[in-house]
């Protein structure tokens, strides 16, 4: 048993305290990442070791418990041979003291390892406490490392996209409003021209039918200036030739 306790002791904190004793780059992401992978892996080994240490303590407890009542066992065979009143049978007393010699041996350094137990678990314990807050440490760093790292992105995607807009505005702004008015004032020109030739069009038509109407009055005009010579009828003679013929 003396030696999971001596192999606990010389690879497990070992390794502990040389991870706690690293240096980390606290504002580097791929750093505290790093940290936090280890110091989750010594999380699930020092649990398990702690688990071993404990379970080792336990387990030699009860074989020194056994041990002690073998030696009391023996003890009390030593006494029932020495105390029977029988000289004869003392000589099988001196194997059973020094099976009691070897036993006692035997507690003494079980007793010192079970020390030595309880005092590693203790180490491993409190560095398993202390693996623990490292690593909630190391985590909280990591997450918020990333949700800086995120926010800065997304930060700098906002500013490039903006000031895209802005250099795009600030080259064309003045252009665009001066190309939107040219083609306001194109628009405009050329409206006003059809308007115009619509104008001049209507203009000349209007003259035209002036013309013709004038043309008709006029020739309707002559024909009733020459119907009364051409077409008359006859009219009766004048009175005084009718007297005349009267007579």
């Amino acid at each position: 048993m003396a030696g999971i306790f001596d192999k606990l002791r010389n690879i497990t904190l070992g390794n502990i305290h040389t991870l706690l004793d690293a240096v980390t780059d606290w504002n580097a992401i791929g750093s505290v990442k790093q940290r936090v992978r280890d110091m989750g892996e010594a999380q699930k080994n020092i649990s398990v070791e702690s688990a071993v240490a404990k379970s080792a303590v336990k387990e030699k407890t009860r074989g020194i418990a056994n041990l002690k009542v073998q030696i009391q066992t023996v003890d009390d065979s030593i006494n029932l041979v020495l105390e029977d009143n029988d000289p004869s049978n003392d000589h099988m007393a001196e194997p059973l003291e020094a099976k009691m010699i070897a036993l006692e041996a035997e507690l003494k350094n079980e007793e010192a390892e079970l020390e030595q137990g309880k005092l590693l678990a203790e180490q491993l314990a409190k560095a398993a406490e202390r693996v623990s807050a490292e690593y909630q440490k190391a985590l909280k760093r990591m997450n918020e490392l990333i949700m800086l790292d995120k926010s800065a992105k997304a930060q700098e995607k906002a500013a490039s996209a903006m000031e895209a807009v802005a250099d795009v505005a600030s080259g064309a702004a003045e252009a665009s409003v001066d190309n939107v008015a040219n083609r306001i004032k194109d628009r405009s020109t050329r409206a006003r021209a059809r308007m115009d030739l619509a104008i001049g069009s209507m203009t000349d038509q209007l003259d035209v039918d002036m013309v013709a109407l004038q043309a008709k009055d006029r020739i309707a005009k002559r024909r009733a200036a020459m119907q009364p010579a051409a077409d008359a009828p006859a009219t009766d003679a004048p009175a005084e030739a009718k007297v005349e013929a009267k007579e």
